[in-house]
């Protein structure tokens, strides 16, 4: 007996983010990363300096705003708008330019990264 399946593997596609490059000067600011094609995705963790920040090691002030909290950088997501990551980069006061990767996720079924450089000047 033949039992057809309701879901389809070539439905989930990787995930889509209109960029996967945020370069700011040292007064730092702030961006927005934007799912193209899924209506749900969430922060993994933030790399930098040898280091990984996720939202449970941070203290969550907001319900409806999931932080994670790193140091220099700060992405955090609306629970009410699950396709955009808001992203604040501190100023860079170090006299050297820094890095970091964030890893944006569907679950258990893709997951990307975005690049995050600051330079010193």
């Amino acid at each position: 007996m033949v039992v057809p399946s309701i879901f389809s593997c070539d439905e989930w596609g990787e995930i889509e983010l209109d960029r996967y490059k945020i370069e700011m000067n040292a007064n730092g600011g702030e961006s927005t990363i934007k799912s193209k094609n899924y209506d749900f995705v969430w922060i993994d963790c933030v790399y930098t300096n040898d280091s990984i920040y996720t939202s449970s090691k941070t203290e969550q002030v907001d319900p409806d705003i999931k932080l994670v909290d790193a140091e220099w950088l700060k992405a955090y997501m609306k629970k009410s708008n699950t396709k955009d990551i808001y992203i604040t980069v501190l100023p860079n006061e170090t006299g050297r330019s820094r890095r970091a990767s964030l890893s944006v996720t569907n679950g258990n079924n893709f997951s990307d990264n975005v690049l995050i450089i600051q330079s010193a000047e």
